[in-house]
């Protein structure tokens, strides 16, 4: 939880949600190495979700 809490608070976390109790679908966390470079440490989607191309939607937002 300590871990969650810092990746939310620095802004190095993207989640993505569905449905409208906004299910947590994936999420991808990131540490910042320059201004235009950083690295996925993380990249998870739940077991419900998987093969709906979830991931791949959000990967492709945080690479943008």
């Amino acid at each position: 939880m300590q871990e969650a809490r810092e990746l939310i608070v620095n802004k190095l976390i993207w989640v993505l949600t569905s449905g409208p109790d906004r299910t947590v679908t994936s999420l991808v966390a990131f540490t910042r190495n320059s201004e235009k470079v950083a690295t996925i440490t993380k990249a998870f989607t739940d077991p419900a979700h998987r093969g709906g191309g979830c991931l791949e939607r959000l990967l492709g937002a945080v690479c943008e």
